[in-house]
């Protein structure tokens, strides 16, 4: 559990740095849209964690717990897109900068990746 602590703090820290980054750019050239891309981020952060206690529970109970897994799956997916659609539909940039933010978690998580590949092989 020490270690999905440290990767989900590792997650949340880089997270923090690019949103504020692609925030302060953003609201720099529009003056509005700062919290929307954060939500994006908190969003995909929140998802990722739920993921990740979900699997951990899943393997600790051998399978046990699947259908609950697929639930909290869908559950997860839906309310994304609802909050997704809810921007698109008062307006498209909100919707757009929504899924960046939510995208740029991903760019958290490639560079961790990077980080941990180059170290193993740096041993």
């Amino acid at each position: 559990m020490d270690k999905l602590n440290n990767t989900l703090y590792k997650v949340l820290k880089w997270d923090l740095i690019i949103g504020s980054f692609t925030g302060v750019i953003i609201q720099l050239l529009t003056g509005k849209y700062l919290y929307i891309i954060f939500a994006g981020i908190v969003t995909a952060f929140v998802n990722f964690t739920l993921n990740n206690i979900q699997t951990n529970k899943l393997i600790k109970d051998c399978g046990r717990t699947f259908i609950l897994y697929i639930l909290g799956f869908l559950l997860r997916s839906i309310l994304t897109a609802l909050i997704a659609f809810k921007l698109f539909t008062n307006n498209i940039y909100s919707g757009l900068l929504f899924l960046l933010g939510y995208c740029l978690h991903f760019a958290s998580l490639f560079i961790i990746s990077v980080k941990v590949l180059f170290a193993r092989e740096g041993k």
